[in-house]
C-alpha cells in the first residue's frame, strides 16, 4: 500500500510541475513586442479633418487605436489622422488624396479579371491628375502618365 500512495504523490507532483511549466511557458511565449527603438519612433500623421499635424511615438499611435485605415485624433478622439502626403509640386505635408478600395478586399475568394484591374489602376490615376494640393492649388502627384 506504501508503494501505491508513494506513486500517487509523484504523478501528483509530475502533474504540478508540468501545470507550472505550461502556465510559464503561455505568459512568456505570446506575440513578440517589437523593440523599444521601433515602439518609440516619432510618427507624424495628419488630421483629414482641418490639416493639422501630429507626432507621437509609434508606441502612442497603437494605444489610442486605429479603424478603417486611421488613426485616434488626440484632439478630438475621431478616428481622422493619417499619413500625410508631401505634395511633388511645394513639398508640403497635406492630407492625401482619397482613394477607391483596393481589389483585395472586394469579394474574397474571386479572383478579379482583367477589366476590374485596369478599371481600378484608371480610377485610382484619374485621381491622382485631378487632386490638387490644397496649399499652392497644383498637382499634389506626380503624373501618372509620365
Amino acid at each position: 500500500m506504501e508503494g501505491g500512495k508513494k506513486g500517487i504523490a509523484i504523478v501528483a507532483l509530475l502533474i504540478v510541475i508540468v501545470g507550472v511549466v505550461g502556465m510559464l511557458v503561455k505568459k512568456h511565449a505570446g506575440e513578440p513586442e517589437p523593440p523599444i527603438r521601433v515602439t518609440g519612433m516619432e510618427i507624424e500623421r495628419i488630421d483629414t479633418t482641418d490639416g493639422t499635424l501630429h507626432t507621437q511615438t509609434l508606441k502612442e499611435w497603437e494605444n489610442a487605436g486605429k479603424k478603417d485605415g486611421k488613426y485616434k485624433s488626440p484632439k478630438s478622439g475621431d478616428y481622422t489622422m493619417v499619413t500625410p502626403h508631401k505634395c511633388v509640386a511645394c513639398g508640403e505635408k497635406v492630407i492625401p488624396a482619397e482613394f477607391p478600395a483596393s481589389l483585395e478586399g472586394r469579394d474574397i475568394g474571386r479572383v478579379p479579371d482583367g477589366d476590374e484591374i485596369r478599371a481600378d489602376a484608371e480610377a485610382r490615376d484619374k485621381i491622382r491628375r485631378e487632386y490638387k494640393c490644397p496649399k499652392c492649388s497644383e498637382p499634389a502627384y506626380p503624373d501618372p502618365d509620365g
